[in-house]
């Protein structure tokens, strides 16, 4: 799974799925999820999400997280 928070990601999954031969196959937001299926041949694309698909999704589950405490 590859996470975006770089502005090269694009640029580095088009080059995996492609497997060198596109420098932009792909277009990755910031924030954005990928999962890739890696074998010994190839790569390939599982799905995409984009930040506003992340964020609903995160929304839509809630807050279930225990609360912060203060160390002592």
């Amino acid at each position: 799974m590859v996470v975006g928070h770089n502005p090269t990601m694009s640029y580095f999954l088009s080059l995996l799925v492609t497997g060198g031969t596109s420098r932009s196959s792909v277009e990755m937001k910031k924030g954005g999820v990928a999962r890739l299926d890696l074998s010994p041949r190839r790569v390939l694309l599982k799905w995409a999400l984009t930040p506003k698909i992340v964020r609903a999704v995160h929304d839509s589950i809630g807050s279930k997280s225990l609360p912060k405490t203060s160390r002592k």
